[in-house]
Formats: structure tokens, C-alpha cells, sequence
């Protein structure tokens, strides 16, 4: 039997940043739980809400992701933006072998933070879903 599963990394914290700066790099992590190749879809629910009093939100698209490059940019132009549209990846992730041995794959975000307009904690939920990997 044929299963399209995966785990991924449970949360992001970009941690405390000043306004108009760039986050580090964080890795979310995809795990191979079934016996398919697949790829994904992402999206996210929405802007960041901002619990800070008086408080702006933050833009889906001031978060980026990169594939393959742990050090990106956020002005890359490999680097895409997260949107609230499904979208696939190409993540390639492959056939597990065997139970005992895991694969695993590295996803990289961004955050650009806006220069003004925001305080306080800010939080959304991104959404993967996976996808059979098209026979080539």
C-alpha cells in the first residue's frame, strides 16, 4: 500500500528583532513518515497577528523561504515569499528504505520585519500539505 506522509518542525521563533531588520536563517524540518516521494504544498493563514497594543500586522510575504541555501538573503531572488495561496515546493523527498533509518529535509526562513507599526508578539499558522511526487 502506497502512504503520503510527513512531520515537520512544530513552530518558528524568529525571536525578538528590531524593527526594519532581517532574522536569522531558521530551519524547519521535514521527516519521511510514509513509503512515497512526495512535495508539498505551503500556505499560511494569513498576516502575523500582533498582540501589542496599537499594533500593525505582519504581511504574509515578509517571510521568505530558500530550499537549499541555510544562509539566504532575504533579497534573494531564489528566496520566495510565503503566501496565503497553496503553492507546491519542489522538496523532492524521497522513498524511505527501511523504518530504522529517517529521511529528513531542510526547509530555511526569513523574516523581514517592517520598519514601523509593530508590538508586541506576533503569530500565524503555515499549512504543508503532501503531495504525490509526479512519475518523471
Amino acid at each position: 500500500a502506497s502512504l503520503i506522509a510527513l512531520d515537520v518542525t512544530a513552530s518558528v521563533n524568529y525571536g525578538t528583532l528590531t524593527l526594519g531588520a532581517d532574522s536569522a536563517v531558521q530551519t524547519i524540518t521535514f521527516t519521511q513518515t510514509g513509503n512515497r516521494s512526495y512535495d508539498f504544498n505551503r500556505s499560511v493563514d494569513g498576516a502575523m497577528i500582533c498582540d501589542g497594543v496599537g499594533s500593525q500586522n505582519i504581511a504574509a510575504g515578509q517571510v521568505k523561504r530558500h530550499l537549499t541555501d541555510a544562509a539566504f538573503l532575504w533579497t534573494d531572488v531564489a528566496a520566495v515569499a510565503l503566501t496565503t495561496i497553496a503553492t507546491e515546493d519542489e522538496l523532492n523527498m524521497g522513498r524511505r528504505s527501511n523504518d530504522a533509518s529517517a529521511l529528513t529535509a531542510p526547509y530555511y526562513l526569513r523574516l523581514r520585519m517592517p520598519a514601523t507599526g509593530l508590538r508586541g508578539t506576533c503569530t500565524n499558522t503555515a499549512t504543508f500539505t503532501a503531495i504525490a511526487e509526479e512519475a518523471a
